[in-house]
């Protein structure tokens, strides 16, 4: 029954880290994913453990058109939500531009995009107060093709909310 539980959680875990969906003749897979880890591993003796961790999302972009797909660029938006020292949240904003090289139809390129930060501290195993990714948008531009993905729904409304980061 134990496993059952797990593996349901981790399901619903995987579902809201990984995205896919076609729209226009283009196909995105986003994963967010470690770059680099500083963080110490969790110790049982220890009340605060330090989280530091640079992360960036990797895009897989493929032509699913009948067409060759120009040259173009990919245009992104993070948003991480950040724990402050008055316990308040705040969230950040990542952006930036990569660019996408032409794709042949079926062709598939990957792309780390949006490097950002995770850091805060945990309290035992709770990530309360661990950075989290809130949302993002990726907007994919191939000569006059221009198709926007993001996640979650609410994303405009976390946005204006957010702060420019470096």
């Amino acid at each position: 029954m134990k496993r059952y539980l797990y593996a349901v959680a981790f399901s619903a875990l995987a579902v809201q880290l990984a995205f896919a969906e076609e729209k226009e003749g283009v196909r995105v897979e986003i994963v967010p994913h470690i770059v680099e880890n500083r963080s110490v591993g969790r110790s049982s003796g220890k009340l605060l453990t330090p989280v530091d961790k640079d992360m960036s999302l990797k895009a897989a972009v493929k032509n699913v058109s009948m067409k060759d797909a120009p040259e173009g660029s990919i245009d992104y938006v993070i948003l991480v939500k950040r724990w402050t020292a008055s316990e308040q949240e705040r969230i950040a904003r990542y952006s930036g531009s990569q660019k996408l090289p032409p794709l042949r139809p079926a062709q598939q390129v990957e792309i780390d995009v949006g490097k950002y930060h995770i850091g805060g501290h945990s309290h035992g195993t709770s990530s309360r107060h661990e950075d989290k990714l809130a949302g993002w948008k990726v907007t994919v531009t191939q000569g006059s093709r221009v198709v926007e993905f993001h996640t979650p729904t609410t994303f405009d409304a976390l946005n204006g909310k957010a702060t420019p980061s470096k």
